[in-house]
C-alpha cells in the first residue's frame, strides 16, 4: 500500500489478501514472518496487524518527521499507541538521513534513538555508516520513477562502500569519489555498541516523551532508562545518572552537544521504579 496514490491506500479488500498470505506463512515450519511497508499514519497502519494478518508494519511517522523535537515526540507517542511498534527513519525510497536531516551528526543521533526505543528497529543498508544521499548523474539513473515523474530514488540506492572493487565490473549505479572512505565512519562502532547495549535493556514498552529548553527531547522508559536528544541550537544538560552511550562526546561542562543523542540510566527515587511481582 502507498499513501500517495489515490486508488491504493487503505482498501478494505487488502485485508482478505493479507489473511491469505498469513495462512500461507503460518503453513511453513517454522512459520514465516510478514512485515508490511505500509505508508500510512500509525493509526491506519495498525489496522493491518493482527493474529491473522501481518506480524508487523513499517509505520512511516518518523520517516516523515523533520528534525524537530516536538515532531519526534508527536510521532513517537503516535507509534507507541499501536503495538507492536517499529522504528524506521530510512528506507530505499527516501533521502538518507545524513542529507535529509542536514548532517551526519544528526543521522548518528537518529540511529541511536531508534535503537534505544522499545520495540523493533529497522536499519537500512548503509545507515550504519551514515551514508549521505548521492547525486547520481541523470544519464546513469535507473529508477523507473525518474522516467515517469522526474523523481529519482537512486541517491539512496548506490552500492555500499566495498562492493565495487577496483578492476571489477561497473556497478549498476556509479559511486562518487571517496565513497570507500565511509567504511571508516564513526557511526559503525557506535552502531555496534548500541546493538550490544540494546540487548541488555529491559523489555518494557512504556515511554514518556517531553520537550524542554532549547528543544531537548527526552524519551523516558518506565525502567529508568532515558534517551536524550539535543535537537535545538545548542548543547543541553544531561539528567543525573549514568551516561551509557552518546553519539558525540559530551562537552567539557558535561552537556550533550548539539545534534547528539545519549542513553542515560537515570537516578530515580525508589517510588518511581517499576514494581516487580514476586
Amino acid at each position: 500500500m502507498v499513501h500517495n496514490g489515490s486508488c491504493t491506500p487503505g482498501q478494505p479488500e487488502v485485508h482478505a489478501v493479507y489473511r491469505s498470505w498469513r495462512a500461507l506463512a503460518d503453513s511453513y515450519d517454522p512459520p514465516r514472518t510478514l512485515i508490511g511497508e505500509v505508508n500510512l499514519p500509525a493509526e491506519r497502519a495498525a489496522r493491518y496487524v493482527g493474529p491473522d494478518e501481518l506480524h508487523q508494519v513499517f509505520a512511516f511517522d518518523l520517516v516523515h518527521a523533520p528534525w524537530s523535537a516536538r515532531e519526534w515526540a508527536r510521532a513517537g507517542e503516535a507509534l507507541l499507541r499501536h503495538l507492536p511498534v517499529t522504528w524506521v527513519v530510512e528506507n530505499h525510497d527516501v533521502v538518507r538521513t545524513a542529507t535529509r536531516y542536514g548532517n551526519a551528526s544528526r543521522a548518528r543521533a537518529a540511529l541511536l534513538a531508534i535503537l534505544f526505543l522499545p520495540g523493533d528497529a529497522y536499519l537500512y543498508q548503509g545507515q550504519e555508516l551514515s551514508l549521505p544521499e548521492v547525486d547520481v548523474p541523470a544519464a546513469a539513473r535507473q529508477d523507473p520513477m525518474w522516467v515517469r515523474s522526474g523523481i529519482s530514488r537512486d541517491g539512496c540506492r548506490v552500492p555500499l562502500p566495498g562492493f565495487s572493487p577496483a578492476g571489477g565490473a561497473p556497478p549498476w549505479l556509479p559511486v562518487p569519489p571517496g565513497w570507500e572512505d565511509h567504511l571508516n565512519s564513526p557511526t559503525l562502532p557506535l552502531c555496534r555498541a548500541a546493538l550490544a547495549l540494546r540487548r541488555t535493556l529491559p523489555a518494557d514498552s512504556g515511554v514518556t516523551w517531553s520537550v524542554d529548553g532549547d528543544d531537548r527531547l527526552l524519551a523516558r522508559r518506565v525502567s529508568g532508562f532515558t534517551l536524550v536528544m539535543a535537537m535545538g541550537g545548542g548543547p543541553v544538560p544531561l539528567p543525573p545518572g549514568e551516561v551509557l552511550l552518546t553519539s558525540a562526546p559530551p562537552a567539557p561542562d558535561g552537556r550533550l552537544p548539539v545534534d547528539a543523542a545519549a542513553w542515560v540510566r537515570e537516578e530515580l527515587p525508589a517510588s518511581a521504579l517499576p514494581v516487580t511481582a514476586r
